[in-house]
């Protein structure tokens, strides 16, 4: 690969989000708190509607990441000329950037990386094709490599506690979970968080540390080295 296309190992990705992943871990933990805390007030349980508590953890957690300074945006905003497409995918998400690095943040389907489904902007996105999105206050840099798209998936228990959070380099996908390739997929250490009135925008940024997860049995790429 070229310069314009390589693709980075998980340890050089995390190098380069800085802290970042575990603000989304802290953001994630307390978008599933505070879905938790709506059904308890209901007096129901996560599991009767596991579509609105999907979408209360994904409203809250981008509170969460605004409130610490993140410009974050539903994942269909990105996706302008998408719009009929991403109407058929239900697991829509939010989207941020940090430096080369795009991401996405999902839901897990079935305790793995979920599929692109029929959106053909996330197919390109999987296959590493996307342009790079411009937020309002990016300057627009015709030089600039193309980005790296990276997916932040997550999942939960059944009472809506946090328990999955793992990022991936996806390399391929279509509209079925069997058919999504990755270069690399890391499990993310969980870190519970402070709450939103104890947390002035990006006070403890720069302390936050991430370390990805020594597992017994991650999934490899053949051919792809850590820090190629």
């Amino acid at each position: 690969m070229d310069d314009e296309t390589r693709i980075p190992g998980p340890t050089e990705t995390m190098r380069d989000l800085g802290s970042l992943p575990a603000m989304m871990s802290q953001a994630m933990d307390y978008g599933a708190f505070k879905a938790r805390e709506y059904f308890e007030r209901e007096g129901k349980a996560p599991g009767d509607d596991l579509s609105l508590a999907g979408h209360l953890a994904r409203f809250h957690a981008k509170d969460y990441l605004r409130a610490h300074g993140q410009f974050v945006v539903e994942e269909r905003d990105v996706e302008a000329e998408d719009q009929v497409d991403l109407q058929s995918v239900p697991n829509t998400g939010l989207f941020l950037s940090r430096g080369r690095f795009q991401i996405r943040i999902l839901h897990a389907q079935n305790g793995r990386i979920p599929a692109p489904g029929a959106s053909l902007s996330r197919q390109a996105y999987y296959q590493q094709l996307q342009e790079s999105f411009q937020f309002p206050e990016d300057e627009v840099d015709p030089s600039a490599p193309k980005p790296v798209s990276l997916i932040l998936y997550w999942d939960t228990t059944a009472p809506y506690d946090l328990s999955l959070l793992r990022l991936a380099c996806p390399q391929y996908g279509e509209k079925t979970q069997a058919s999504v390739k990755v270069w690399w997929d890391e499990r993310l250490a969980l870190i519970a968080h402070t709450p939103l009135a104890a947390s002035p925008q990006a006070a403890a940024d720069d302390d936050l540390d991430m370390q990805l997860v020594d597992e017994q049995a991650t999934p490899s790429v053949p051919g792809e080295d850590d820090d190629d």
